[in-house]
């Protein structure tokens, strides 16, 4: 049933949609060769993939099908996460089963379940697993900055920018290592990752001059996960890079309803920007925005807040498997290149799991909006919701764009947003598609499962440092002109 409803919608909005649509063209109308130009797909297609993959995902369903009995009628989180693994040992035994049940779960979502199931690598019990299969870190600590800016709210949010930032507020900016209990709306935890002590933390040891910053946004349809899972690849990039990275740990919803979750991110970015040299001994000279899914929508948001408030835009933007659709999922406004993300097959074999399927991305989006009729994702009045808006500063003289823009394109398709982004970026943008890998990749590089996974980790660190160098090349030709 599920399959016929996407397959209705899908019906209605392609009789509807803008005859432009990307996927409407032509293999070769501009649109399509400018793509091409910047865009490259790596393939997986050998038996021992297919057959690693298939295995992924009979595990990931049991893992739904566990995590959703588990957790709908426990009476304590204990209970629940005792079910869940008696759910996961009975469907080891009774595999085609847990499938089945995986399958069924993931077309008809609900609410605590989809969390549930986002958030099990988050739990107590994963904690110590986790923690053995990541790289070591010499410093993985938080801290607990304030927000000085005016927040973010419905009220203010489609007010037009008028070209710079806002006064900060008449608050203290110290940040503070101790955790309030519990969190207040104003303050905003970040993790802090690198392979060496920081300046703020005393250490005689620590020689390095720390000019290199990755600010992250995690991933999690904007309902689930944290910094701590998200360590088992910014841990990587930390050791391998020599990059500071500030995690940031914004707000979830359905608690806290957009624009909660963007207004932590801009203020997160904001302060880094004012305080951390001050506070914490780095420099932001030389800063790239990165983030994943969800957090890959935060990324281009506050870049474009950035690019028409004239604030110090990032050096690069990293970004996997992005956010960026631009559609309403309820009706006629669902746009081919979106209905293009919901299917995948191997082998001729439709996995659902794997992808997002379209029922729970309407289940994020009224989440997250509290629109349970019209659950929209990025709608257009919103200029700071997410990356879907790109074009609407294509003709704006306040474009200052990053030197450089990485996506990793994978799930969520080439669209017409996307095009939007390489028209502007030109040679400086890259599109890497990695065909047949899952949502989620990133943090699938455990050392166990998909050996692929490797491949994009590896690929981000040798992107990241070329930003960097290309940041400090362009920063030098400045100062010489």
């Amino acid at each position: 049933m599920s399959k016929l409803e996407v397959a209705d919608v899908a019906l209605e909005g392609a009789i509807k949609a803008d005859p432009q649509d990307l996927f409407y063209l032509s293999p070769l109308h501009e649109k399509w060769k400018l793509i091409d130009k910047c865009s490259r797909v790596v393939k997986y297609t050998s038996p021992e993939f297919t057959k690693a993959y298939q295995e992924l995902e009979r595990i990931l369903l049991i893992g739904a099908a566990s995590c959703y009995q588990g957790m709908a009628n426990a009476d304590s989180p204990f209970i629940g996460s005792l079910t869940t693994f008696l759910n996961v040992a009975y469907y080891q035994v009774f595999r085609h089963k847990g499938q089945m049940q995986g399958e069924l779960v993931l077309a008809k979502p609900e609410p605590s379940g989809a969390t549930e199931f986002w958030n099990f690598l988050e739990s107590k019990y994963m904690k110590p697993l986790l923690m053995f299969t990541m790289t070591s870190a010499k410093v993985s600590a938080k801290i607990y900055i304030p927000k000085i800016l005016e927040p973010l709210t419905l009220e203010n949010i489609d007010e037009p920018l008028d070209l710079r930032v806002a006064a900060p507020l008449s608050v203290d900016p110290s940040f503070t290592i101790l955790k309030p209990k519990p969190i207040p709306d104003n303050v905003v935890p970040v993790r802090i990752i690198s392979r060496e002590s920081l300046p703020y933390q005393r250490d005689p040891k620590t020689k390095m001059r720390f000019d290199r910053v990755i600010v992250h946004f995690h991933g999690g349809g904007f309902v689930a996960m944290s910094t701590r899972s998200h360590q088992i690849y910014l841990r990587k990039w930390a050791r391998s890079t020599g990059t500071v990275i500030f995690a940031v740990e914004y707000r979830l919803a359905p608690q806290h309803k957009y624009p909660c979750g963007l207004d932590d991110a801009w203020q997160a970015y904001y302060w880094l920007i004012t305080q951390a040299e001050a506070q914490l001994g780095v420099e932001m000279k030389y800063v790239i925005l990165a983030g994943d899914s969800a957090g890959g929508n935060l990324a281009m948001a506050v870049t474009l807040r950035c690019i028409r408030t004239r604030f110090r835009v990032p050096d690069g933007l990293l970004l996997a498997y992005p956010g960026t659709c631009s559609c309403d999922f309820h009706s006629s406004q669902l746009k081919p290149s979106a209905v293009h993300s919901f299917p995948s097959s191997l082998n001729g074999r439709h996995y659902a799991s794997l992808h997002l399927p379209h029922d729970l991305h309407k289940l994020l989006c009224a989440l997250r909006t509290c629109r349970f009729k019209r659950c929209l994702l990025v709608p257009n009045t919103r200029p700071c919701l997410g990356a879907g808006t790109v074009s609407s500063c294509e003709n704006s003289s306040s474009w200052q764009r990053p030197s450089k823009g990485r996506v990793i394109q994978l799930d969520i398709p080439i669209s017409v947003n996307l095009c939007a982004i390489c028209r502007k970026l030109k040679k400086d943008c890259e599109l890497v598609e990695y065909r047949m890998l899952m949502h989620g990749f990133w943090s699938m590089d455990l050392g166990f499962g998909l050996k692929e996974c490797s491949f994009p980790t590896q690929q981000a660190i040798k992107w990241i440092n070329e930003l960097i160098k290309t940041a400090r090349y362009k920063r030098i030709l400045g100062c010489v002109s």
